[in-house]
């Protein structure tokens, strides 16, 4: 028998010889017997490191998600097929916020080609309003050929003027922007990373309850089919479209000046 005993602190957290996540924050209680008839006990929640409360841990998992917060921190990461996204995590609205208030984004994610068999296009609609509310305003989802590709995205442009257009870099996208580029203003986007890693880095605040789903819409049964079930859904293409607009959004710097807080 291996005889369980306490190590020093080592570097953030904590080592625990005879069996004990590595991660910062513990998952259930658990009792170690120790050297000359002593015991330890460490209480669900209790934090492994002195530098690293409990309360900075949740401001943590606030922040990045609790998905990210559970990999990273727990060392338990959640298990795949599960849908990233939680519906409780959600806020709807009924009215759309006035148009022109904040800022306006698009975004297209664009199938090589628009055959009955291939993937969709999906282009989205989102108005930021604040730095921490985010509302879909509007779901294009169809199989196109790109002459209408892009009369769609020149329609969807033309429904919100002034808005940035984002456009997928992959399979027809470069020809996209290139045909957009004299009327409409509209960037290219590479991908970085997969799909499932695209969605994560901006899961974090949809979990905070900044992104906003209409009560009705006809659009809306498909997209939150897809969206509530992805990874495990058939397809991706709205998950990937918006994952591409939030993750732009998150990094566009321009709400500082012209956004309220």
């Amino acid at each position: 028998m291996i005889a369980s005993f306490v190590r020093p602190w080592v570097g953030r957290t904590p080592v625990i010889f005879g069996g004990v996540s590595g991660g910062h924050v513990t998952l259930q209680d658990k009792t170690f017997d120790l050297p000359r008839g002593r015991r330890y006990e460490r209480r669900t929640g209790e934090a492994l490191s002195e530098r690293e409360p409990v309360q900075l841990l949740r401001k943590l998992e606030r922040e990045i998600g609790s998905d990210a917060f559970a990999t990273q921190y727990l060392q338990a990461p959640a298990p795949p097929g599960g849908g990233m996204v939680k519906r409780e995590w959600i806020k709807r609205y009924d009215t759309p916020p006035e148009p022109g208030t904040g800022l306006t984004y698009i975004s297209w994610d664009t199938a090589s080609k628009g055959g009955p068999d291939n993937s969709y296009s999906v282009g989205l609609a989102v108005q930021r309003v604040a730095k921490d509310r985010f509302y879909l305003l509007e779901v294009v989802r169809r199989r196109m050929q790109f002459p209408e590709l892009l009369h769609a995205a020149q329609e969807m442009a033309a429904r919100y003027p002034g808005a940035i257009t984002l456009v997928e870099d992959t399979a027809v996208g470069p020809a996209l922007v290139s045909s957009l580029g004299s009327t409409v203003n509209v960037q290219g986007i590479k991908p970085e990373g997969d799909k499932e890693a695209r969605l994560s880095r901006v899961t974090a605040l949809m979990e905070r309850g900044e992104l906003y789903l209409p009560f009705r819409a006809p659009w809306l049964e498909v997209f939150e089919a897809e969206f509530f079930s992805f990874p495990g859904s058939q397809h991706n293409d709205q998950v990937d479209a918006l994952s591409q607009l939030l993750g732009y959004s998150i990094r566009d710097t321009y709400w500082i000046w012209h956004l309220p807080l």
